[in-house]
């Protein structure tokens, strides 16, 4: 029997994967409040992880009637009639003057330093607000600005007379060729947004991934703090991901809205799924066990892991025979599903950032944790770890990983270092020694075992 609850589950879209020129709807977004300062023309700097909502906000705030609307439901302050611009979002058009990475790459090679080179990003879209004739190509640009400084200079007073401009620059990760080029770039354009700070009317907003804020190297310029201190983070709590979730049901079936009505998040998912996660509290409440068992290391959710999780929960409740559908929506086997695949795409998903995680967790296959510190060295070091991880890194197209030189002491400490840098693991206490574990969301695809936890997925 068709179920409202449960086919809206079925009917979740994956949150918001938005991509260079797609266009967004604003009765689309749901809003944290959380993030509202996001809209805020002096605040350069929006710190988030992969699936957090970056790409999302610098699509909404370059659309002036979308940001008007949006900043009005978060109940900002009144938003100045801003002209914002896509400046890079690691794409290949060029578009409205947007910059490319292989515009980047050719600069450097032709021996341009990060700094120049933003700040030529930056005349490329303040030329046509002044009478100034610059030349029309990117390099071209770049030796006129090295050759007329002071005529720069007054290009940047001159446009700076005209409405606020702001410029947006999203897919930092995909600035160079390598991961120290991008820290490189990175450490330029954040440069370049602090000395824009000096104008009236023309600013930066860098959507910026977590693992490059934390790299200190791109912040050794004076007054960096200024940007660091004001960052916005875009961080999700349950009570987020719960609202995005009934916001995403309701505005996709009538039906299930009416269902759910005015109640609040925790009778709701009761609703769904019931209370418990067993026959009674034991076993923990559906309402706090999901959130905890999506969560990274560092108490980090994703909203499409959480959506992934709830969606195939409902498919696998549907595809069961009519005897064997349970009596709520979604029961506690159709959640331990739904875990799995959650788990899956957030491995997916890791393993394109950092492609040697899956070395540093497949010795680990098969044994329980929390593991001892001194039995998963052992693991590792019968695997050949360590050779095996910096093999992977280095043979990534795309090498973005975390260095164990950050963390100075033996190596095997410094791979735990960068697993918990990202998330992957936490470190523990015991009578019997310290103790690594690792979250659910991570554990179940690498088929890592946990007394009591979600079974990790048989590999096929």
């Amino acid at each position: 029997m068709s179920n409202p609850l449960r086919d809206a589950l079925v009917a979740l879209p994956r949150a918001a994967n938005v991509k260079p020129g797609d266009l967004v709807d604003p009765n689309d977004v749901f809003l944290v409040q959380s993030h509202r300062n996001v809209v805020d023309f002096d605040r350069p700097l929006v710190v988030a992880n992969r699936g957090m909502g970056k790409s999302l906000w610098a699509h909404v705030l370059r659309n002036r009637e979308m940001w008007k609307q949006l900043g009005q439901r978060l109940q900002v302050r009144e938003t100045p009639d801003i002209e914002a611009r896509i400046a890079f979002n690691g794409g290949i058009s060029t578009e409205d003057k947007v910059v490319t990475p292989a515009m980047l790459s050719s600069a450097i090679d032709a021996g341009f330093d990060a700094r120049e080179i933003f700040h030529g990003v930056l005349l490329r879209h303040l030329a046509s607000r002044t009478s100034y004739e610059l030349p029309t190509t990117f390099d071209e640009l770049l030796v006129w600005q090295r050759n007329n400084t002071e005529s720069a200079a007054n290009v940047r007073t001159d446009a700076d007379r005209g409405p606020p401009l702001l410029l947006l620059f999203d897919g930092l990760d995909r600035l160079g060729r390598t991961w120290a080029e991008t820290q490189s770039l990175v450490k330029g354009v954040l440069q370049v947004a602090l000395e824009a700070q000096s104008l009236r009317n023309v600013r930066f907003k860098l959507f910026l991934r977590n693992d490059q804020f934390e790299d200190l190297r791109v912040f050794e310029f004076p007054d960096s703090s200024k940007l660091r201190n004001t960052r916005v983070e875009l961080r999700w709590s349950p009570q987020d991901v719960y609202g995005l979730l009934f916001f995403l049901i309701r505005r996709h079936s009538t039906d299930a809205a009416a269902v759910l009505g005015n109640a609040d998040h925790e009778t709701r998912v009761q609703l769904l799924a019931g209370k418990f996660m067993g026959a009674d509290h034991r076993r923990g409440h559906v309402f706090t066990w999901v959130p905890t068992h999506l969560a990274d290391a560092r108490g980090e959710i994703s909203p499409r892991t959480f959506l992934t999780a709830w969606k195939r929960a409902g498919e696998d409740a549907t595809g069961r025979e009519p005897a064997k559908v349970p009596r709520t929506p979604v029961d506690p086997k159709a959640i331990h599903a739904g875990v799995q695949a959650a788990s899956e795409d957030r491995m997916n998903e890791l393993s394109e950032d950092y492609p040697w995680v899956a070395e540093a967790l497949r010795p680990l296959g098969g044994s329980a944790v929390p593991i001892l510190r001194t039995e998963l060295d052992e693991l590792w070091r019968a695997a050949g770890t360590l050779a095996a991880v910096r093999k992977r890194a280095e043979e990534a197209d795309r090498p973005v990983w975390v260095t164990f030189a950050t963390i100075p002491s033996d190596e095997t400490d410094q791979l735990i270092g960068a697993l918990e840098f990202i998330g992957v693991v936490e470190r523990r206490d015991s009578p019997k020694g310290p103790k690594i574990n690792i979250p659910d969301i991570f554990r179940v695809n690498a088929g890592i075992k946990r007394r009591g936890g979600v079974v990790p997925r048989r590999s096929s």
